[in-house]
């Protein structure tokens, strides 16, 4: 059979042709699967190198040659970026076009020999053929037969290739088949092999594809497959979700219904619902809730689809009247959290009857109105009381201070009278003075009883409220010895003249009272920013069972037999002391006699020389 150069590139170009149509309806039907644009694009341009040397050339042969050697190296190099696509790889679109312009042109046209030209283009073809198996071993890319026959076609095609240019360079036969048949049959049979080579590289693309879909598909069907597994396990969760809330609903022993909000419509509801609404399940259930009960502002849509919106764990609370339609009315606090129910958004809603606690809680509102009253009244008895005693205590002084001067006066006439009118008088003195003191004392535990107590404190100088007061107190007790011991400067403290008074008095008394000699000594001194003052008589020890009373309100020991007093005192000073945040002390021992002391915090405290402690006698007087 002979065959001439014409008809063997007319056959190849043909091919090559049909191979492109092959690839163009590969990419139009199917442009999810990368590559066979380059496919496509590289058979046309080797088919467009077919045609230029077929036909009569327009330009120079050797520009011709160039030209179509350059369309053929680019052909291969759009072939190798279809199948770097094909497996994933990125592109190189520099590659062909850096072939074709360096070696398809400008070094074709330096060479006269045609030997020489056929091996610089067959190592060019070799380097694509190269690259695409290097591009195609080791990768999947959906496709295993196909990819393996395309990888064995070039493989041999390399093989081809290299057989070529070792006959080109090692040959002086014209490596082209001419219109004679010249050039051998070797090179007859390396040219022949472009027919099977485009023909098994067509069918290997349509297979490479054919897999690529056939998995693609796979995956599809497989994703398909899962996804209706997973409709399916999540159909039988909500299935199985809407059981368990409905089993937990109808458990409640709270009244509960499902409802949509969109509609305001009863999807379930527990027998307690049911109970309190009325309607029995089965005509509740699919019934408009404000069909069924009248929940005021908490029933209505707008309140629903705001409890809709919470965030998933947040429920929506609230309390109203509601009101049924058999004309009964009940507290209800109402509670809604969104759940699925029946493949839909829903809200489970909580009605929980308050009405007894309101009315408890009503009841004690009234109750409590009732005691604020009484207490008011209370207050204003007490406050009236406060101020008759106040009047009473008032108008208590003035005849006490007649009596005492009336008595004074008598008495200093005692050359005149009988011995036995100066007893008396004495007596009415004394009668006169436990009358003063009981007043006092009475008025003072008014004030620390009043619930709005507040000392009107200002700063004093203890040393001479001490001083000025048991100068007093000398004249009422004339028979008892008062040794008096004060610092030589001020100590300051913030007091209430009058309460500091009480304080000192109660003390003063309390010792002369029940000192045996009837001897008192009272010390003021400033240590460590505090301000004593001690009151001391030598009289008997105080037992310990008293020590743990005295300073109870109306406490009056058994051992003091029949010496008057209220038991309002030591009492009065306690609680003088805690208005001042001060302290009181009691020392009381077999043969030392007893001694209280009182602490105040000194303020404006003067230099440590004047309140050294270094004490003197103010004074010191027996009167017989």
């Amino acid at each position: 059979m002979h065959l001439d150069g014409n008809t063997l590139f007319a056959m190849t170009g043909g091919m090559i042709f049909l191979s492109a149509l092959v690839a163009t309806l590969l990419y139009k039907l199917n442009t999810s699967v990368p590559g066979p644009r380059g496919w496509a694009w590289g058979n046309i341009l080797v088919g467009v190198f077919f045609l230029l040397r077929m036909l009569p050339a327009p330009a120079p042969e050797w520009l011709s040659i160039a030209v179509a050697n350059g369309i053929l190296l680019l052909g291969q190099g759009y072939t190798y970026m279809g199948m770097r696509q094909f497996v994933g790889l990125p592109p190189l679109p520099a590659v062909p076009y850096l072939a074709a312009l360096l070696v398809g042109t400008p070094l074709l046209w330096l060479l006269d020999d045609g030997n020489a030209r056929v091996a610089l283009v067959s190592t060019g073809l070799l380097v694509f053929s190269v690259a695409t198996i290097a591009a195609l071993v080791g990768r999947s890319a959906g496709s295993v037969i196909g990819r393996r026959l395309v990888i064995g076609l070039f493989a041999v095609n390399a093989v081809m290739l290299a057989v070529r240019i070792a006959m080109a360079l090692g040959s002086s036969i014209n490596m082209v088949p001419n219109n004679g048949g010249g050039g051998g049959a070797m090179a007859l049979v390396l040219f022949v092999w472009n027919i099977p080579f485009v023909f098994i590289g067509c069918a290997g693309m349509v297979l490479m594809v054919a897999e690529r879909l056939a998995s693609q598909e796979a995956r599809r069907a497989e994703a398909l497959a899962g996804e209706v597994r997973e409709r399916e396990r999540v159909a039988r969760l909500l299935a199985e979700s809407e059981r368990q809330l409905s089993d937990l609903v109808s458990s409640s022993p709270l009244p509960i219904l499902v409802v949509f909000p969109d509609s305001l419509t009863v999807a379930f509801l527990n027998q307690r619902a049911a109970d309190l609404l009325g309607p029995s399940r089965g005509t509740a259930i699919g019934t408009r809730l404000p069909d069924l009960i009248d929940l005021g502002e908490a029933g209505e849509r707008d309140a629903m689809l705001l409890a809709q919106a919470l965030p998933p764990g947040k429920s929506w609370e609230t309390e109203t009247l509601a009101r049924l339609p058999d004309g009964r009315c009940l507290w209800l606090r109402v509670s809604a959290a969104a759940v699925g129910f029946a493949r839909r958004e829903a809200l489970i809603v909580t009605l929980n009857d308050i009405t007894a606690h309101k009315d408890l809680e009503q009841s004690l509102n009234a109750a409590r109105q009732k005691a604020e009253t009484a207490l008011e009244i209370q207050r204003n008895a007490m406050a009236e009381q406060r101020n008759f005693l106040a009047m009473v205590s008032h108008e208590f002084r003035n005849p006490l201070a007649v009596i005492h001067v009336a008595v004074d006066d008598l008495t200093g006439a005692g050359s005149e009278l009988a011995g036995k009118s100066v007893d008396k008088l004495a007596r009415i003195r004394r009668a006169a003075q436990r009358m003063r003191k009981l007043v006092e004392d009475c008025l003072a535990e008014d004030w620390l009883e009043a619930a709005s107590l507040s000392p009107a404190l200002q700063p004093l100088d203890a040393v001479e409220v001490t001083r000025s007061l048991c100068a007093d107190l000398a004249l009422l007790h004339r028979h008892a010895l008062l040794a008096v011991h004060l610092p030589r400067g001020p100590a300051t403290v913030m007091a209430d003249p009058s309460l500091l008074s009480v304080v000192l008095s109660n003390l003063i008394d309390n010792a002369v009272k029940y000192s045996s000699p009837c001897e008192v000594t009272v010390t003021l001194s400033v240590e460590g920013g505090m301000v004593w003052l001690r009151v001391h008589n030598p009289g008997p020890a105080i037992t310990p069972t008293d020590l743990s009373h005295i300073f109870e309100k109306f406490y009056r020991s058994p051992s003091v037999g029949r010496r008057a007093g209220a038991g309002l005192g030591l009492y009065l000073v306690s609680r003088i002391m805690e208005a001042h945040a001060g302290r009181i002390e009691v020392d009381s021992r077999d043969g030392a006699g007893t001694a209280f002391t009182v602490w105040l915090p000194q303020v404006d405290s003067p230099s440590k020389g004047l309140l050294q402690d270094s004490l003197q006698p103010l004074r010191t007087e027996t009167v017989g």
